[in-house]
């Protein structure tokens, strides 16, 4: 993929590098990468990275692509695309599904990526991950240098994600902010809980419903994580007193009966929209799909 800016007034007498570095996000490794492979044209010439650039000047990059990767599995579902160009997609991830292969899952193992691989590019990376147990949108880049402008986005907080979720029980308000810092229970425990010695983690709520089932009350809820701390939504809201039905880690008495009245067998949690700014055009995309959720009447 070539991907092509134009030098505008106010980069009048940037270098090249500069341009690369400041206009087009290339980090110093990948401009070092660039020139090595000779894909660097200005004007559709080579040029040497301290060329002073002028206005409306055509600065092109030939991007790097991932190595081949080669998904030999025979049957794998055909994912849910919900978005796709030429450097990024996004495909859904159903409930009980890793994002990628692990140390648990291996390379040749069913998860969203090798999905992805085999029916739609077999060189895309997802940009970031839900818990297996969460559904909900996921981002791929197609490129390298696609995936680092989205981390980074990411790490800045430029990206912007809602969930929804069924709750057990009602929060007290109707809608909040939570400011509890989250830490494992043990330094080998996966579990997370809310901790005064953890990292920062902030969510926002807000009670779309509450409904109830067989005289128990549950409630919809959308949730906006402002940070990224693992199990995030889930220890939060267990915290607030409302464990998200079909939790299997994060859970009370009541949340577990409660899902076992409804029929609830998976987690009750799915992020439906992400926006983020795309790192080739500068265009906000936003995206969005329906929660999977059992609601009950």
């Amino acid at each position: 993929m070539e991907v092509t800016r134009t030098v505008s007034a106010g980069e009048a007498g940037w270098s090249l590098q500069q341009f690369l570095r400041e206009a087009m996000r290339f980090s110093y490794r990948e401009t070092l990468l660039l020139k090595k492979a000779d894909a660097i044209r200005v004007d559709g010439s080579f040029a040497y990275s301290n060329l002073s650039l002028s206005p409306g000047q055509q600065v092109s990059v030939i991007l790097t692509e991932y190595p081949a990767s080669a998904v030999s599995l025979p049957a794998l579902p055909v994912p849910e695309i919900l978005y796709l160009d030429d450097a990024v997609l996004a495909a859904y991830k159903p409930h009980d599904l890793q994002v990628h292969p692990s140390r648990s899952r291996s390379a040749a193992s069913d998860t969203l990526m090798t999905r992805v691989q085999k029916h739609v590019d077999p060189l895309a990376r997802p940009i970031h991950r839900l818990d297996a147990e969460t559904a909900g949108i996921v981002l791929f880049a197609r490129f390298p240098h696609v995936q680092s402008v989205l981390q980074e986005d990411m790490q800045l907080g430029r990206f912007r994600k809602t969930y929804e979720a069924l709750v057990c029980g009602k929060p007290e308000a109707s809608e909040g902010l939570l400011c509890c810092p989250i830490a494992r229970i043990a330094p080998d425990s996966f579990t997370r809980a809310v901790s005064l010695d953890g990292q920062p983690a902030e969510t926002r709520y807000c009670c779309l419903s509450t409904l109830q089932y067989q005289g128990s009350p549950y409630s919809h809820l959308r949730l906006i994580p402002l940070t990224g701390r693992t199990h995030q939504l889930r220890v939060h809201m267990q915290h607030l007193g409302c464990p998200i039905l079909g939790d299997p880690r994060y859970f009370s008495d009541a949340s577990r009966s409660l899902a076992a009245a409804m029929g609830i067998s998976f987690l009750q949690l799915c992020a439906v929209d992400l926006t983020f700014t795309h790192p080739i055009t500068g265009k906000v995309i936003a995206l969005h799909r329906d929660a999977d959720l059992l609601l009950r009447p």
